[in-house]
């Protein structure tokens, strides 16, 4: 209209539309300014069209073309992908007692819960991711020539295969009853099976080595007693070895009743060899052959009597039977002293190693590991409704900052 206004001199539509109206009429009073403010209402009516415009532009260009582009990648380029699961949880041998099953009391998660916390973190970490390594060929399993976003690609540093990895491995874990369901997904249906039993395979030798580290535990303390009090009882037979090479006597006690008897029984001839000799001496001369006999039987008594009380009374050329048999006695309470600590010892052992066997903790696998006949990935379906959701909403956002933002300028 402003190039018309240049070519042909300004009209006022009011006048000249002013002879329709009856000639006998009163004056309407039409504004001067109408046309003015005719031009105003049209121009702002053409930008308000050309921002509808752009606003359906920005639309097509942020939210329709992505997601023309994803279906056709989901429906055209993804390859399918295929899911194995497998599920265990951790046992321990120990049984619960007759008095929480008669009131009906459960038993609380303890140690098996615990567990079930580690082994959610190892599954999930790069130990176990090492350990699959070295069985299994992740290259080939987590990767396909037409897929590349849902592949591993060429980087195979372990930090991008550890994120690929938590990205293909997700584990399920109910804290109640401590169950762990793993699902592995890769390109192919066996691969996806082999990790899977490595995964459980890896798990059962950590729940192993958790057991066995806290068996060991348990069972420090008494096994260190039992050592030392094995030690104790072999250094004291080695004493009363020793003692009984050094005497030349097995049991000094024994050999005291031994000698006892010999004294006694040489005494008790003595006696008779005495009762017969003051006989003789009573009856027959003093020079006669049988007194001198038996002066002679008595005098030999006599001497044997007192070896045998010299030999009671020292043994060897210091020590004394009084000596040995104090030192033998010494020994002996030692010795039986360090057999019964050591038979103590040896019990409280036995029965420290049979209670943390008692709470041996085991994996018990309960499903898989599956394997796939159908692709069940990636979920198209489901990817495009959340990508659609996403565009949307983050175009919406920003096409309500625009206006607003305008709206505060012409204000």
């Amino acid at each position: 209209m402003g190039q018309l206004a240049q070519h042909k001199p300004r009209v006022n539509k009011a006048r000249a539309f002013a002879p329709l109206a009856p000639a006998q009429g009163p004056d309407l009073g039409y504004d001067e300014d109408f046309d003015d403010r005719l031009d105003q209402m049209l121009s702002a009516a053409h930008r308000r069209g050309a921002r509808h415009w752009g606003l359906m532009l920005s639309f097509a260009a942020w939210v329709v073309a992505p997601l023309v582009i994803a279906t056709w990648y989901f429906l055209t380029q993804a390859a399918p992908q295929y899911a194995s699961h497998v599920g265990f949880v951790v046992r321990s041998e120990d049984m619960q007692s007759p008095l929480s099953m008669l009131g009906g009391l459960a038993d609380l998660p303890g140690s098996e819960a615990a567990d079930a916390a580690i082994l959610n973190n190892f599954v999930q970490s790069q130990d176990i991711l090492l350990r699959v390594a070295q069985v299994q060929d992740l290259s080939v399993a987590f990767n396909s020539e037409q897929d590349p976003v849902f592949s591993l690609g060429h980087d195979q540093r372990i930090e991008a295969l550890l994120s690929h990895w938590k990205r293909r491995v997700t584990v399920y874990l109910d804290t109640q009853s401590g169950m762990i369901e793993v699902r592995v997904i890769a390109f192919d249906a066996a691969a996806a099976r082999a990790i899977a039993t490595q995964i459980f395979d890896e798990s059962a030798r950590l729940v192993n080595q958790l057991s066995q580290q806290a068996r060991e535990d348990a069972t420090r303390f008494s096994k260190a007693e039992a050592e030392r009090a094995f030690d104790r009882l072999r250094k004291a037979r080695q004493a009363l070895l020793a003692f009984q090479a050094r005497v030349q006597i097995i049991d000094p006690r024994a050999d005291i009743r031994g000698q006892m008897a010999v004294l006694q029984s040489l005494q008790s001839k003595l006696v008779n060899a005495r009762v017969d000799l003051a006989l003789l001496q009573e009856n027959q001369r003093p020079n006669a052959s049988k007194l001198a006999q038996a002066m002679a039987e008595t005098a030999v008594l006599n001497q044997m009597i007192q070896q045998e009380r010299d030999r009671l009374g020292q043994v060897g050329a210091e020590e004394g039977y009084a000596d040995v048999l104090a030192e033998f006695e010494a020994l002996s309470i030692e010795r039986e002293f360090a057999e019964t600590t050591y038979l103590a010892a040896q019990a409280a052992h036995d029965a420290a190693l049979a209670e943390a066997q008692r709470k041996t903790r085991y994996l018990a696998r309960y499903l898989g590991p599956t394997i796939a006949e159908t692709a069940e990935y990636p979920k198209s379906g489901l990817w495009l409704l959340g990508l659609a959701a996403v565009l949307l909403g983050s175009w919406g956002i920003c096409a309500v900052g625009f206006y607003a933002m305008r709206d505060r300028r012409r204000f």
